[in-house]
């Protein structure tokens, strides 16, 4: 309520993909950071067996977050709060 930032535009013409690529580094899933073991079957081919799904829920989930804007979060916020 007090903070210091203010909005470069309206609410109405900010969506949530635009805030999500500004606050986050655009991954919604990680995969393990260690080198995958090289003895092991399950480990050496793992990230390529997962690439191709988090890749397309990554896709939905911007493109969802495209079609929501900031307003329309508001709007709804204020309803909750005065009932």
């Amino acid at each position: 309520k007090s903070g210091g930032a203010t909005l470069a535009k309206k609410p109405a013409a900010i969506s949530l993909h635009e805030i999500y690529l500004a606050v986050d580094d655009g991954e919604v899933f990680a995969f393990n950071p260690n080198e995958p073991n090289q003895k092991c079957e399950l480990s050496c081919v793992m990230n390529s067996v997962l690439e191709p799904i988090f890749s397309a829920a990554q896709t939905a989930l911007l493109s969802e977050l495209k079609d929501v804007k900031l307003s329309h979060l508001l709007d709804k916020i204020n309803k909750k709060c005065t009932n």
